[in-house]
């Protein structure tokens, strides 16, 4: 949540950034104990703002406060990206899982309405988000198989 400035008599706007995205990975390094990865990923991402609060109303006779909340979205828009990550073997089927990643959203400037066509907030713009995740993973073979199959042709 992002709220305004003092002095704005208590307007506060939430802004939710909604992102649909592939994945690809390659694998550069990997061994018996782990392996790393790098990443390019892309799709759509898209915007929802909420902004609530009240604004001085200094029209008529006597100045008064109206309260205000307003729900709008933005279109859905390209995000692109690039991640770097790795897993690491714990044993028994358990794996530890890492990875960061930067993804640029490109996301409309404009003022954002809501579905009456009321002007409810700017949209954020071109946003670049950067996050890191950290995981734990069991593995478990549905197909029954002891181990790995491989078959070798001559």
């Amino acid at each position: 949540q992002v709220s305004e400035a003092a002095g704005s008599n208590g307007m506060s706007t939430r802004r939710a950034i909604q992102a649909f995205l592939a994945n690809l990975r390659i694998h550069p390094i990997r061994g018996k104990a782990g392996r790393v990865f790098v990443g390019i990923h892309g799709g759509l991402s898209h915007e929802k703002v909420e902004q609530s609060g009240s604004l001085l109303v200094t029209s008529g006779v006597q100045p008064r406060f109206v309260s205000f909340k307003c729900n709008a979205s933005g279109s859905s828009s390209l995000a692109i990206g690039a991640s770097l990550g790795g897993e690491l073997e714990l044993g028994g089927g358990f794996a530890m899982l890492t990875r960061f990643s930067f993804t640029a959203n490109r996301l409309s400037d404009s003022v954002l309405e809501d579905g009456d066509g009321f002007g409810c907030a700017a949209g954020a713009g071109s946003t670049p988000v950067i996050d890191g995740r950290v995981g734990v993973a069991y593995r478990f073979d549905l197909g029954g198989a002891a181990a790995p199959v491989s078959v070798t042709t001559r």
